[in-house]
């Protein structure tokens, strides 16, 4: 019996499929992750601004109120801009392995085709 051809151009038309999708998911993840990143830069701005304010500042409970949120959202903050870090290294780490998978396919078409 002869042996079923290999279809190379199927699964290197499912790896691009997969990557674009590893690409949009990663894409949506990282502008939920901004819009947030921006209104927390919105409200530490509002909270800095408020301390300025001379009817704020003069009761030291208020102030120590503002710091603290303030405080809280810059925390959000570094935690968000961390938690983007790793979704990046996640899509190259996903990415990389579909184009391993990519590059042996390639090899083993390359094999059959000298063959």
């Amino acid at each position: 019996m002869e042996k079923e051809k290999r279809d190379y151009r199927k699964e290197l038309n499912a790896i691009q499929i997969e990557r674009e999708e590893v690409q949009s998911r990663y894409a949506g993840l990282k502008r939920e992750l901004e819009d947030k990143n921006e209104e927390l830069v919105y409200r530490i701005g509002k909270e800095s601004s408020e301390l300025d304010d001379p009817n704020i500042n003069r009761e030291s409970e208020l102030v120590s109120i503002y710091e603290e949120r303030l405080s809280l959202f810059r925390r959000h903050k570094n935690e968000q801009e961390e938690y983007y870090d790793v979704l990046e290294q996640q899509e190259r780490g996903a990415l990389q392995k579909l184009n391993d998978k990519e590059q042996d396919i390639k090899v083993e078409m390359n094999k059959d085709n000298e063959k």
